[in-house]
């Protein structure tokens, strides 16, 4: 009936299948935490517990190992008791965001140090903005160590 109603231009029938290269995971228990973590805290293993997932399967979006949960940090305030999804954490940034550090710029074999102030947070070999505190120029700079980035000409 469908089929005749589509001839008719009463509406349009998809028969478009999808196809899901994502594999689940078989697994008995995953990590999660035990309260309430809110953005910003960096998980630690006193904050994790192991629960029992609805299904025997889970989707490749769940951590299921639970050293890629400690020491990452919260992106949002996650739930107790629940399964933690890849999306909700990240590796904590080596550079914050507002933090004073060492401007670093080689160029003939001379190298100047100035101070900066980072304009967002960054990991380690990332590219981030940078506040030159004495000239007020906002330039572009990688992520060295902890709080030493280098002018990228």
């Amino acid at each position: 009936m469908l089929a005749s109603l589509a001839k008719k231009g009463a509406f349009a029938v998809s028969t478009m299948a999808v196809a899901s290269t994502a594999a689940f995971a078989d697994v008995s228990q995953v990590p999660a935490l035990k309260e309430t973590i809110r953005k910003g805290h960096i998980i630690q293993a006193e904050d994790i517990t192991w629960i029992k997932p609805a299904f025997d399967r889970v989707s490749p979006l769940v951590i299921t190992n639970v050293k890629e949960l400690i020491g990452k940090q919260a992106l949002r305030t996650i739930r107790p008791e629940a399964p933690v999804l890849l999306r909700s954490v990240r590796t904590p940034p080596t550079v914050a965001r507002s933090e004073e550090v060492t401007l670093r710029h080689v160029t003939a074999g001379i190298s100047l140090e100035m101070t900066a102030r980072a304009l967002e947070d960054g990991a380690l070999h990332e590219k981030i903005r940078v506040l030159n505190t004495s000239s007020g120029r906002v330039l572009q700079a990688e992520i060295i160590e902890p709080g030493l980035v280098q002018l990228i000409n």
